[in-house]
């Protein structure tokens, strides 16, 4: 195990790290670190964590990661990386957590994520990733957060989140996202907080909401939305933040 997290480290990661058969962890988590990550990592065939978060890491996700076939944790959030989101990642069926948030990165979610059936963490936001959430990301059972905000995604919701039935935060607020709340959102019994603000959503709210009965926080302002809230949102005594237009019928 390598933990230097949480110090001043600078300069750039030495890829000689790979060279240490059988290491298992890397924590190098909230130092000043810069440069590229070295795609020598990605031959560490036995490694379970990965943590780079919090330093100022540029360039690209190597492609050599799709060879951390054993990998359970891989944190990249809040550098500068850039490009794309290699597909390959969706093929590292072993991860539990991966967090890629506050970075630069962007084009599409690649539909591969579908494979992460043991993923309980998948954190995209504040990125620049655009085009729609990918219908596939409903076969993630095990997701307790999915965080999507703070990019351009598009589209509509699809109806397949709902499956998500092991969600309890989702954040989708901040994007350009377009169409109507899906019923499917009634199926999300464990869903505690859920962010739809600043997107571009008309209609109303589905009454199936109603039956989101774990559901303490809903912020759905700055949309195009129509109607009440639905009375048994209210009765549940979520914590709404709607635009003006909208309002509970039973408060």
């Amino acid at each position: 195990m390598l933990d230097f997290s949480h110090n001043e480290l600078i300069r750039t990661i030495p890829s000689e790290i790979a060279n240490i058969n059988g290491l298992k962890m890397i924590m190098f988590g909230s130092n000043t670190l810069s440069g590229t990550i070295p795609s020598q990592l990605g031959f560490l065939r036995n490694l379970k964590t990965l943590d780079l978060g919090g330093n100022h890491l540029s360039g690209f996700i190597p492609n050599s990661f799709s060879g951390l076939w054993n990998i359970d944790i891989l944190i990249l959030e809040e550098n500068k990386i850039k490009g794309s989101i290699p597909t390959a990642i969706g093929e590292l069926t072993t991860l539990t957590q991966l967090k890629l948030n506050g970075n630069e990165l962007s084009g599409t979610i690649p539909t591969s994520f579908g494979n992460l059936d043991k993923l309980m963490w998948l954190l995209l936001s504040a990125n620049k990733l655009n085009a729609t959430i990918p219908s596939e990301l409903g076969k993630l059972s095990m997701v307790n957060s999915l965080w999507l905000n703070y990019n351009n995604l598009t589209g509509s919701i699809p109806y397949e989140i709902g499956l998500m039935n092991g969600l309890i935060i989702l954040y989708l607020d901040a994007n350009n996202l377009t169409g109507t709340m899906p019923s499917s959102f009634g199926m999300l019994s464990l869903l505690t907080s859920l962010t739809l603000q600043n997107n571009e959503f008309n209609g109303t709210i589905p009454s199936e909401m109603g039956m989101m009965f774990s559901l303490t926080y809903l912020d759905i302002s700055e949309n195009s939305l129509t109607g009440s809230v639905p009375d048994q949102i209210c009765v549940n005594g979520v914590e709404v933040h709607p635009p003006v237009a909208v309002a509970c019928s039973c408060c």
